[in-house]
């Protein structure tokens, strides 16, 4: 039987994973916590980013997804570049919407 491989770089804190399950959250918490220590995130506030915290759990009704990164939080054209928020589902795979369609289909899961 093959067994489920795991690869994480700090270099460029990627996932590679085989594996399914809860352990690609426990990674994902892992990842987050080495990132947050080398490289720590710029500063947000929960009003930027609607109340969505990066490392917690949402339910979609495709599955159960992880925000990991927000982006263009800074800028000026928002029209332009609207803030964002990128997540990783269960199956590993990343996708990133606009912080305003968030709470249209996930929620959170306590």
């Amino acid at each position: 039987m093959k067994q489920p491989k795991a690869h994480i770089t700090l270099e460029n804190l990627t996932i590679e994973l085989a594996a399914r399950g809860n352990r690609i959250f426990e990674l994902e918490k892992e990842v987050l916590a080495l990132k947050a220590r080398v490289d720590p995130p710029p500063p947000y506030n929960l009003d930027q980013t609607m109340g969505i915290v990066l490392g917690t759990r949402w339910q979609h009704s495709n599955g159960v997804y992880v925000p990991y990164d927000f982006t263009n939080l800074g800028s000026n054209e928002e029209m332009k570049y609207p803030p964002r928020v990128s997540y990783r589902g269960e199956n590993g795979k990343v996708w990133s919407r606009s912080i305003s369609d968030w709470h249209r289909s996930m929620k959170e899961i306590e």
